[in-house]
């Protein structure tokens, strides 16, 4: 059985100061990447973070939708719109699967590598209500660290206008 972790988050945002502005975004974890994480379907975020941590203030607690943990999810469209009608969406993180994947963490492909349909994802993202940055996170260790940073800022602004 996995070990259940608590989080009493109300309680920690009660106790610091209220200068202090603090943003907390729960990420669904693939499960192929952390089969004991705390949240490894997105559909289970959504009640995690609205009903039980902070039901009524979406601003400072919600969800970061990451293409890579999450693109699989048979709920995934469901999750998204109940995510944006409850304003919970925070963050949306972009890349791409690889078919051939080497590395469940470090081999995440540059946009339009791999098999994730990330146009139809920024529609789903969109028709939430999301209006924010997409924030590329490509980990790729054995491909993109390798490649000087400007080819990989430019292959990245030109994927992001053409796949995305």
């Amino acid at each position: 059985m996995r070990p259940r972790i608590r989080l009493d988050t109300g309680a920690l945002l009660r106790r610091l100061p209220a200068f202090l502005l603090v943003l907390i975004v729960a990420i669904p974890l693939a499960w192929a990447i952390v089969r004991s994480a705390l949240v490894n379907q997105f559909a289970r975020s959504n009640p995690l973070v609205a009903a039980r941590i902070a039901p009524d203030d979406p601003s400072m607690l919600g969800i970061a939708i990451d293409v890579y943990h999450c693109w699989w999810d048979p709920l995934l469209s469901a999750s998204i719109a109940a995510a944006g009608r409850a304003r919970r969406i925070l963050a949306y993180h972009v890349c791409d699967w690889h078919a051939d994947t080497k590395d469940m963490l470090m081999d995440r492909g540059m946009m339009g590598d791999g098999v994730i349909d990330l146009a139809g994802f920024r529609r789903e993202m969109e028709d939430a209500g999301y209006a924010g940055m997409m924030e590329v996170e490509i980990f790729s260790r054995d491909r993109w660290w390798k490649v000087a940073p400007d080819e990989v800022l430019a292959v990245c602004a030109q994927r992001l206008q053409s796949v995305c």
